[in-house]
């Protein structure tokens, strides 16, 4: 059990820092408003969406942690 336990902070603190990075570039990045992309658009919102929960949930985790 100790061996799950000394994976545990390193797998959390990388996945936090993926899935922020991930939200916080979708939700900053540029896209040219064509007509062909609003499948695009539309997605883009719950992926940005999603990526910043599971990355805020990470902190909160990491926060929380014993």
């Amino acid at each position: 059990m100790k061996e799950l336990l000394s994976a545990y902070y390193p797998i959390t603190v990388v996945y936090t820092t993926v899935f922020l990075t991930l939200g916080t570039v979708l939700l900053f990045g540029k896209v040219p408003r064509l007509e062909r992309l609003q499948n695009y658009l539309s997605g883009k919102r719950y992926f940005t969406a999603s990526f910043l929960f599971l990355g805020i949930f990470g902190v909160i985790e990491l926060l929380t942690a014993p």
